[in-house]
């Protein structure tokens, strides 16, 4: 089953392919672990453009019958220059790392 997933976009349109890779990268993530029931992705461009070389903001959610988790992603206060897609692929593997440190365990799918 694959995991719901909400984008909300702040400070103007994502193009539909990053829309696409955060879909994709929270499908993987459901995948993996079955037992999370929703993922929130906030994604910020308020603060500059993903090719315009200015920053911007991720934040992911988590739900599981446990409990919840976030990870929130910003370069102006992690002092990276990393581009939109390594940032958001940098978060969710925050999550995941999140998910396999969660008490109690969650099932790993692999």
């Amino acid at each position: 089953m694959a995991l719901p997933t909400k984008i909300s976009v702040h400070g103007g349109a994502a193009p539909a392919e990053l829309e696409a890779f955060v879909r994709d990268c929270a499908e993987a993530l459901g995948h993996q672990y079955p037992e999370a029931t929703h993922c929130a992705v906030a994604l910020d461009l308020a603060r500059g453009q993903p090719h315009s070389g200015q920053r911007y903001s991720v934040r992911i959610d988590v739900s599981t019958p446990s409990g919840a988790i976030a990870v929130a992603r910003d370069p102006a206060t992690d002092r990276s220059d990393q581009g939109f897609q390594s940032l958001i692929r940098d978060a969710f593997a925050a999550v995941d790392r999140e998910l396999q440190d969660a008490e109690p365990p969650l099932t790993r799918d692999t």
